[in-house]
């Protein structure tokens, strides 16, 4: 593990591989990243999104159905 990144940054990483392997896809983009981090619910992105009340599952549903077609 590179003692450079966080705990919470080596899970959003792994998470996002899973998202573009989950969708079929060849890589990771931002959109896969973003996902990564929906998927960690005590990671500091999450933290901060939240006081701007967001609704995250209608988010990840736009995202999904955007990437798979």
């Amino acid at each position: 593990m590179d003692d450079n990144l966080s705990k919470n940054t080596h899970k959003v990483l792994s998470n996002s591989r899973d998202e573009a392997i989950r969708l079929k896809n060849g890589g990771i983009g931002p959109e896969h990243l973003f996902l990564g981090i929906l998927r960690e619910k005590d990671c500091s992105a999450i933290h901060f999104l939240e006081p701007f009340n967001l609704h995250l599952a209608p988010i990840k549903k736009r995202i999904d159905s955007a990437i798979t077609q």
